[in-house]
């Protein structure tokens, strides 16, 4: 795997080397208020042709056939080579295929696979590569949904639902994350397009206690702190899931990747999210004592937002939510003053459900505010990452048709969250 990596990533945190770093060492970015160029560490002037790619690949780096962690965390907006991307294919009304668009445009597949990863698809017989994306054909195997059975006639009564903004009067089953996971499809491919999406913030330098005990290899507590996304609702390998591929929860992932990275064993995590909590909620001297200072964490990933934002539009949501937030840091540092924080801004909701996507975009600009007024804290951007990739993907391709990511957006949590946290001596 460390053969390809060198032939697709011209980023130095990966192999300490790079174009436009030194020492190894990644540029830190900004703190909001700096500009910052396209891609930390180089700007991909030197992608490889999918030919260089085949010639100088082993046969390991062209296939993902079950959970690898080297793979699933290379950053989408650097490596080559997406592993296991997921896509949800949905007939048209007329019963015909749409063509699906992935992250990138897709320069050559490597396989598709089910869901569990033990089924492995056919180009020529169960789908091709058309426009840059991918189309089923007419007696595919491939699983997919039709289109009365996504867009439903009539909401159900046995679970819940929302109707659909693109197509009015039909509705979207929510929130079984298991059933929408199993009817996603992983696609490895090959892309030779720039990554042209949002700065991948490298807060590091605001976090300087954290990264020290990392890289001098001390112990270093971590509190995972949100709501159902962080605990890992609707992925494969959460606790109330378990099926294949078992994909691991993203704190799990952070903290497996960390020792890893750092090349030592005592890096010790507490996830004490709940689903269904809010920031306003959270915040209570009770629930920070329990479940932020009783486990006395280094580091704390403060990731709410999601339930926070959703209802009417709110002039005043910012600043309640800043406020709200403010509150769990103030408090936590009453009792542990060298507490540092990484803030997590929220992704965004599936947008087709009426109703859905409200105040979210309101609490990147809330959690930056924070990192400007206050020392020790950071801010991780899911909130651009998710926007970019809705502009190329629908809800449904990696997520559970409601607010939760299934095994995909769940990386991309993780390797945004990473991205602040490995850095080279």
């Amino acid at each position: 795997m460390k053969k390809i990596l060198a032939l697709l990533l011209s980023f130095c945190f990966v192999l300490g080397f790079a174009a436009g770093c030194s020492d190894g060492e990644k540029d830190p970015g900004g703190n909001g208020n700096t500009p910052v160029d396209p891609l930390p560490g180089g700007d991909e002037e030197e992608l490889l042709s999918v030919e260089e790619i085949l010639e100088k690949a082993e046969a390991d780096d062209l296939t993902c056939p079950s959970y690898e962690a080297d793979k699933y965390l290379l950053p989408i907006w650097e490596s080559q080579i997406v592993y296991n991307e997921t896509v949800c294919f949905i007939q048209n009304e007329d019963g015909t295929y749409p063509v699906e668009q992935l992250a990138y445009p897709v320069a050559k597949v490597l396989e598709v696979r089910d869901s569990t990863l033990g089924t492995l698809y056919e180009e020529g017989k169960d789908y091709e590569i058309a426009e840059g994306g991918i189309r089923l054909l007419a007696d595919t195997s491939v699983t997919h949904f039709a289109f009365d059975e996504f867009y439903l006639k009539e909401a159900p009564s046995s679970t819940a639902a929302v109707e659909s903004v693109k197509h009015p009067g039909r509705y979207l089953k929510l929130g079984d994350g298991g059933y929408f996971y199993s009817r996603q499809v992983c696609v490895t491919y090959i892309r030779t397009e720039k990554y042209a999406g949002p700065q991948v913030r490298d807060d590091s330098k605001f976090i300087p206690e954290t990264i020290a005990k990392l890289q001098n290899k001390e112990d270093l507590s971590i509190v995972f702190y949100g709501d159902s996304i962080t605990t890992g609702s609707s992925v494969s390998g959460w606790q109330f899931a378990n099926i294949e591929p078992y994909t691991p929860i993203f704190s799990d992932m952070i903290v497996a990747d960390l020792e890893r990275f750092y090349g030592y064993d005592g890096v010790e995590s507490h996830n004490t999210a709940v689903g269904g909590w809010t920031a306003a909620g959270a915040k209570t001297s009770e629930n920070v004592t329990d479940r932020v200072i009783a486990y006395s964490p280094d580091l704390v990933v403060l990731a709410f937002g999601m339930n926070d934002a959703g209802g009417a539009i709110n002039p005043d949501f910012r600043q309640t939510f800043q406020t709200n937030i403010e509150t769990i840091i103030t408090y936590t540092r009453r009792f542990l003053p060298a507490c540092e924080f990484l803030l997590v801004s929220t992704m965004l909701p599936n947008p087709d459900g009426k109703g859905n996507l409200a105040n979210h975009r309101d609490c990147k600009q809330a959690l930056e505010n924070l990192v400007n007024e206050y020392e020790g804290v950071a801010l991780a951007d899911m909130t651009s990452m998710s926007d970019w990739l809705l502009e190329r993907k629908e809800f449904q391709d990696m997520g559970d048709n409601l607010v939760h990511p299934t095994d995909f957006l769940s990386r991309i949590y993780a390797q945004v969250i990473l991205n602040s946290l490995l850095v080279s001596d």
